[in-house]
């Protein structure tokens, strides 16, 4: 083991994880640069043969971020949206050792960040970190928390992967752009999972070179023996990263074991075996929520939102960012998390609550007396009956499961959240048409409520309330169901 690695291994304050690429890799997933080769494979029919060339020539350097946008361009942003997801998708892959390695530094860190878009670190470490796909202003002084920089695979609103979506995350948002420096300046850093020539690590080291201001933090990365020439050590060193130099996969693994405090060495490849995350088993369910059960043990929350082709645009963006912010800024943040799915399918429902138990399932979108609507794979209209609907979530309730609260956020819900299968302790479903304002002001007292430890049934009264005072006059008649 490397001297450097010793001082890392010593070190008496927690760490901050950089993921790096290798993760998704080892799994079986592209790198972002393979992800620009299956979009050009794509677009090949929509561009030029001139146009095709020079994006595959600009492909092979470090601004991947503009062949990303004129890809975008030429394919539309849904069918681009679609294209990504599909090719990041990591349900069917196992998360490999490099994982179960990670996740075993838990108790060493702060937090752990990562560019990557899928979800395989959330898998590693088993839904024990507080995710987030925007930063938040105190970040730097929260522990077990996942920082995803470039968005997370299921909410397209917070992917930056093109130059405008970059330009907005870097430079345009302050909090972002402090966060960073709280981030990167206050902590120690430790780079794993990443080639030195990565262009997301080259414009992340780049921008702590130029908040350091001659003065850089200590920082370090266990990286391939091959890479560390002499040259590169001097040009890492300038943003204050030391490299810790191994022998491929099995060095990496064997670096982490030891920081980990783990066996030894030669243990340590036994000890990294792939992991399965499977659903957990289904728990006797608690009452109601308290002040005191959300702040013990949490609240897990699934927000689908689905605008399919051929339907009146729903502000959707809006009202997640508004549950996002309730709950970022409630008192009780660290005890809520919050998981995500937008454009939905219904097997992303299908498939989320497979994944992982949560106590509110909030679904917004469209509804008619028929069902919700829902997307198919190629974004159309699909209309869900009532009943299978209402017989999937009773799936999940208690006793079976953890299911405690429905929110059916949609026109004409109120037929699916009275079907007599839905056996949810709560749902909250809405009579006839209702507003886009109504809708979002519902949610946001609704969030605030939950993130202050009310109950369900208080929650209710508060998002009530909130399209009361905020959007009198707003189409928004609603009802509590309770089993």
């Amino acid at each position: 083991m490397s001297s450097a690695l010793d001082e890392l291994r010593d070190l008496d304050v927690p760490l901050v994880l950089y993921v790096g690429e290798a993760l998704p890799r080892a799994a079986g997933l592209p790198s972002r640069r393979e992800l620009v080769d299956a979009l050009l494979v794509e677009a090949e029919v929509m561009l030029s043969a001139r146009q095709h060339r020079e994006l595959v020539e600009l492909a092979q350097g470090p601004q991947l971020s503009s062949v990303l946008s004129e890809l975008e361009r030429a394919l539309t942003p849904a069918a681009f949206g679609r294209i990504v997801e599909r090719t990041l998708d990591d349900d069917e892959a196992v998360v490999p050792p490099l994982g179960a390695a990670i996740a075993a530094l838990r108790e060493r860190l702060r937090g752990v960040i990562t560019p990557n878009l899928d979800h395989l670190v959330e898998r590693a470490f088993a839904g024990q970190l507080v995710v987030h796909s925007r930063p938040v202003a105190d970040l730097a002084s929260r522990r077990g928390w996942l920082l995803k920089l470039h968005g997370t695979l299921r909410d397209r609103s917070t992917w930056v992967l093109t130059d405008e979506q970059l330009g907005r995350a870097l430079y345009r948002d302050p909090v972002q752009c402090e966060v960073f420096r709280s981030l990167f300046l206050a902590h120690p850093v430790l780079f794993v999972g990443t080639r030195l020539d990565e262009p997301v690590l080259g414009e992340l080291l780049q921008r702590v070179q130029a908040l350091a201001q001659g003065q850089p933090p200590r920082h370090w990365a266990i990286v391939d023996a091959e890479e560390a020439g002499p040259i590169r050590r001097r040009q890492l060193a300038a943003a204050g990263v030391e490299l810790v130099p191994c022998e491929g996969e099995a060095g990496c693994l064997e670096a982490l074991v030891s920081l980990a405090g783990g066996p030894a060495p030669a243990e340590a490849a036994e000890r990294a075996e792939p992991v399965v995350v499977t659903r957990p088993a289904a728990v006797t369910p608690a009452p109601a929520p308290t002040p005191a059960a959300v702040e013990r043990r949490g609240l897990s929350v699934l927000f689908l939102a689905a605008n399919p082709s051929g339907t009146d645009p729903l502000r959707l963006d809006r009202e997640l960012r508004i549950i996002r912010e309730a709950i970022e800024r409630s008192r009780h943040r660290e005890a809520l998390r919050l998981e995500i799915r937008t454009a939905a399918t219904v097997h992303d429902l299908r498939r989320a609550l497979l994944d992982a138990p949560y106590e509110v399932v909030h679904l917004s979108g469209h509804g008619e007396q028929d069902g919700l609507l829902l997307e198919d794979e190629q974004g159309e209209c699909v209309p869900i009956p009532r009943q299978a609907m209402a017989r999937l979530f009773s799936r999940y309730a208690p006793p079976r499961g953890e299911l405690r609260c429905v929110v059916l956020n949609a026109c004409w819900s109120l037929a699916t959240g009275e079907d007599p299968s839905m056996l949810v302790p709560f749902t909250v479903a809405m009579d006839g048409p209702i507003s886009d304002r109504g809708a979002l002001e519902f949610s946001r007292g609704f969030y605030d409520a939950l993130g202050a430890g009310l109950d369900f049934c208080d929650a209710y009264e508060e998002g009530c309330s909130s399209v009361e005072l905020a959007a009198p006059g707003a189409r928004f008649e609603s009802r509590l169901l309770r089993d």
